[in-house]
């Protein structure tokens, strides 16, 4: 049987409290959402797909807050390696959490791989992105078994305008398929 648990849309997130890159912490009760808060959870330092996914929005930081988006970058890496890859990688503008337990990641759906070449750490968490509401609910989520094929950025952005726009409810709640 496996222990990963999905969020049902509707339903309040997972608490999340994560220790940032450069100090401090998130906390996703403490955050004060206009429209959503995202969390992007990725891979880690080992994943070229996730430092060209980070640049291209650490580029746009402006622009989602704009939009009344709160994100936060994470994943499981240690602190020395996540603030290795945000200096590497250049991200000025984005808050990146690290350390985040892979029983948590569980909690919040994602899935969970082996290391399969050198580089990789002997366990890390697939990549998911999560749109969480005022109310602290899941609204939407994202999550993959691989690296790629992950929502695009504009995608998205025009996905959230349009939800924000149109007030469109969250979908995906029914839990229990009728007879």
């Amino acid at each position: 049987m496996s222990d990963i648990q999905p969020i049902i849309p509707g339903r309040p997130a997972p608490d999340l409290a994560v220790p940032l890159v450069g100090g401090g912490r998130f906390s996703l009760r403490d955050q004060s959402i206009e429209h959503f808060a995202l969390i992007n959870v990725y891979r880690g330092k080992h994943c070229p797909i996730c430092k060209n996914t980070m640049q291209a929005w650490d580029k746009r930081a402006d622009e989602l807050k704009a939009r009344g988006l709160s994100v936060l970058f994470l994943s499981a890496d240690d602190e020395e390696t996540a603030e290795a890859s945000v200096k590497e990688w250049e991200i000025e503008n984005l808050k990146v959490g690290w350390g985040f337990e892979l029983a948590e990641a569980r909690k919040w759906g994602l899935f969970i791989s082996q290391a399969i070449k050198d580089g990789e750490p002997e366990y890390f968490t697939e990549p998911g992105l999560f749109l969480i509401d005022p109310e602290f609910a899941l609204y939407a989520s994202f999550v993959q078994t691989v690296p790629f094929a992950r929502p695009g950025l504009d995608d998205l952005l025009s996905a959230i305008d349009f939800v924000v726009k149109e007030r469109y409810p969250a979908r995906g709640k029914v839990e229990h398929v009728p007879d």
